[in-house]
């Protein structure tokens, strides 16, 4: 009720916890070519789930919902879109009766707890309470757990036309949720027994280091392959310590491309010194740092650093620096696909 008070003022959503009961619906879905053929495709879908009511003779126990994946990535065409209906079967139908055609029987079970929000189309786009719901669950220690729900919420009660548009004034988003776990891979052996893993707060002096150089997207291990090449040639460098190196992120090198980024292979070395054919020389000034450590073999690393981004520092209270710097620095804990290595993760803070 708060948040349809709000009509004219920019959103801000009262999410709340609920419990949704198990459901029967009917559901069909397409590929719509574009964003502006979803509107065209939900309302052929909601004409054919409209045929079926009619012909089996059921009335819509739920508004209109849409199902929408969470790990869907983002895509301008060949957007897939599925329409359900919730329905109250009655003795003597059966799921078969729509097996093999466009339409599908689904039995959606109960979920505890789901979050929910009431989005205002008119005051702004829903990708926006999209925004506000994903925001939310990492500030609160929740991860998204199945697939978003759409339900379109028509002012002229549960039933609507087929031949009209779906009423969409008020959409309630609605995702499954649960408690984020810490992944093992962050969690020390005590740590584990305790589920609780707090970073050390640090402050790192500023260091000069020389290295292999990558820009990219990693899409092909180019990382893990630049390392194997430094690992031969570390003795170029005049490092000051040869049992200490780091791998260096830069968020934002010049002339990347969006979504591209500086690695850097690399040891700490006194003065810029000449370079070894093919390197680098990189300056990093003094940050303050949230350290962490990844336990076990690098084939889990992703789920670390998943963690620290997605949970740990939407919960912290604390922001990244403006540059976005972390960096990898391993010494002689680490061992190459053994589950006892470790290493730390240097994240640097505003």
């Amino acid at each position: 009720l708060q948040q349809l008070a709000l009509e004219g003022h920019p959103p801000q959503h009262e999410i709340a916890l609920k419990e949704v009961p198990a459901q029967t619906a009917l559901s069909a879905r397409l590929v719509a070519a574009s964003e502006a053929a979803l509107l065209p495709a939900r309302l052929s879908l909601q004409t054919l789930l409209q045929e079926n009511l009619e012909r089996a003779r059921l009335k819509p126990a739920t508004p209109w919902f849409a199902l929408v994946a969470n790990n869907q990535p983002y895509r301008e065409s060949n957007l897939e879109i599925e329409l359900a209906i919730g329905v109250q079967l009655s003795s003597r139908q059966r799921a078969g009766d729509w097996g093999g055609g466009p339409v599908q029987l689904l039995e959606l079970r109960a979920v505890a707890p789901m979050a929910s929000l009431i989005h205002a189309s008119a005051n702004a786009p829903l990708s926006s309470a999209y925004t506000q719901l994903h925001g939310w669950a990492q500030s609160s220690g929740y991860q998204i757990a199945g697939a978003y729900r759409e339900i379109y919420l028509p002012e002229s009660g549960v039933s609507s036309s087929p031949q009209t548009e779906l009423e969409t004034g008020y959409t309630e988003l609605q995702a499954p949720v649960q408690r984020a776990s810490i992944p093992v891979s962050i969690l020390s052996p005590q740590a584990r027994k305790e589920q609780k893993m707090e970073p050390k707060i640090v402050t790192k002096p500023a260091f000069k280091a020389i290295g292999l150089s990558y820009v990219g997207k990693n899409k092909n291990h180019e990382i893990a392959q630049m390392w194997g090449v430094f690992n031969q040639r570390m003795p170029e460098i005049h490092s000051i310590d040869q049992s200490q190196s780091y791998g260096l992120c830069f968020a934002s090198p010049k002339g990347a491309a969006e979504g591209e980024f500086e690695y850097v292979a690399a040891c700490e070395v006194s003065n810029s010194q000449s370079l070894p054919a093919g390197m680098v020389y990189r300056e990093v000034p003094e940050h303050k740092y949230a350290v962490f450590t990844h336990y076990g073999k690098l084939d889990n690393l992703g789920e670390t650093y998943r963690y620290i981004y997605e949970t740990w520092l939407p919960q912290s209270g604390l922001e990244v620096h403006p540059s976005r710097y972390d960096m990898e620095v391993y010494d002689e804990r680490f061992a190459i696909d053994s589950d006892d290595s470790e290493f730390d993760i240097y994240l640097a803070l505003k």
